[in-house]
């Protein structure tokens, strides 16, 4: 909101400087007036040296002296109102310049606004990439701690089995030896005695 307040002291400064312009066209018109009027009148005097014609002179030289102060007094003001106007038009040139650089701030933001979303996604992607790679590599370690736990477990149950095989052969082969039996007393051997006998 500070650009018109300085455009509008520009505006008044240069509205100044027209007016000191003005002032110093009219006050250079009233001197030649005078430069005139004080020839005519310088003239006159050299021929009729009458009381009111010196003091028409005299006159028309205040008057010229008047118009000369006038005149260097106008072109002091237009000096002062065109020197108001150069500031104004930097004043300006320095809001401007603020007012340009608020603008690419802003752009700037709302651009960053907008690629917020896509370097989001990006992020995420790439996070969730070096995530999944990272699981992955863990993962594998544990199955394979696992994995050699279990066999571990088979190999030792496994062990346990043949073991209890073997036991049971041991067992079945012990059974299967024919066990020396001693005779038994029946009617029949006394009688093969008695052969081996004679």
């Amino acid at each position: 909101m500070k650009a018109p307040v300085v455009n509008k002291a520009l505006a008044t400064a240069e509205k100044a400087q027209e007016k000191a312009n003005a002032a110093v066209v009219k006050a250079t018109a009233a001197l030649a007036k005078a430069k005139e009027k004080k020839a005519a009148v310088t003239a006159k005097a050299r021929t009729s040296k009458t009381a009111a014609t010196l003091r028409q002179l005299e006159a028309a030289k205040a008057g010229y002296v008047k118009a000369q102060a006038a005149l260097v007094t106008a072109k002091a003001a237009a000096k002062a109102a065109s020197f108001e106007v150069k500031l104004a038009v930097i004043e300006s040139s320095i809001e401007t310049a603020k007012e340009k650089s608020a603008a690419r701030v802003t752009a700037f933001a709302e651009g960053l606004e907008a690629k917020k979303a896509d370097d989001l996604a990006k992020a995420v992607a790439s996070f969730e990439a070096k995530w999944l790679a990272a699981r992955a590599k863990a993962d594998t370690r544990k199955v394979k701690t696992f994995q050699k736990k279990e066999e571990v477990k088979t190999k030792a149950a496994e062990r346990k089995v043949k073991a209890k095989i073997s036991a049971l052969k041991k067992q079945q082969t012990v059974k299967r030896k024919p066990v020396a039996r001693k005779p038994r007393a029946t009617a029949a051997a006394p009688a093969a005695a008695v052969k081996a006998e004679s």
